[in-house]
């Protein structure tokens, strides 16, 4: 049985607990914001469910923007690219609290949610070693 190295994990395991920490809470929490106060909005702007249930369809975007995100990742630096994921994080629901109620600008910022925060976090839980090792396997 091959020996398993764990060099790598030994040298990552803060920035490695962090990308834990930071997916497993921050990304999470718009899902549980969004179906708690799901009732409220669609009562208060008169929205229907069928336009509510609309927004679900969104995240297909994530498909896009995970390997664009991978791509500036290694042009930029993943701090760098997670950082614009960390920021429009709150702006995002700043943006939603300032909303006038029209369904396409939630819309909106539901797709700006996904390109901006959701590709940008997402892809810093790579490291810079493993972007390498799958880079020279390719």
């Amino acid at each position: 049985m091959a020996k398993l190295d764990l060099s790598e994990f030994r040298q990552n395991w803060r920035p490695l607990t962090a990308c834990f920490l930071g997916v497993g809470s921050a990304l999470s929490l718009n899902n549980f914001v969004a179906s708690n106060f799901a009732p409220y909005l669609i009562k208060e702007f008169a929205w229907t469910r069928a336009q509510w249930a609309m927004t679900g369809t969104v995240v297909l975007l994530i498909f896009v923007c995970v390997p664009i995100a991978g791509r500036l990742a290694d042009l930029y630096g993943v701090r760098r690219v997670a950082s614009v994921g960390v920021v429009s994080f709150p702006l995002s629901y700043v943006a939603i609290a300032l909303m006038n109620g029209d369904i396409r600008i939630f819309y909106a910022i539901c797709i700006l949610q996904v390109v901006l925060r959701n590709g940008g976090i997402r892809i810093s839980a790579a490291t810079p070693q493993t972007a390498e090792k799958v880079a020279t396997a390719a």
